[in-house]
């Protein structure tokens, strides 16, 4: 099985995607990159396998913060309740 070179993305897909996003990248390998599966990349870091991750890593962090934050509100509701 061969992988398909990362040049499979073409600039007319790439504007596509930019026109559906309505935002235009200042780094079109950025795109490219998120749209390339590591499976089809020649490497992983020309893949989408890094942003994945870092997409995960925010995700947690902002889940976290919300928890934390109704926890310490939940914790101070009774105090603002007996006023």
């Amino acid at each position: 099985m061969s992988r398909r070179s990362e040049g499979d993305h073409t600039d007319e897909i790439l504007q596509q995607c930019e026109a559906a996003l309505e935002y235009q990248f200042t780094d079109r390998d950025l795109l490219r990159n998120c749209l390339t599966h590591a499976s089809g990349a020649e490497h992983r870091l020309a893949s989408n396998e890094r942003l994945e991750f870092l997409g995960d890593a925010i995700m947690g962090a902002v889940v976290d913060g919300l928890r934390s934050a109704r926890t310490i509100v939940g914790r101070f509701a009774p105090l603002k309740n007996n006023q």
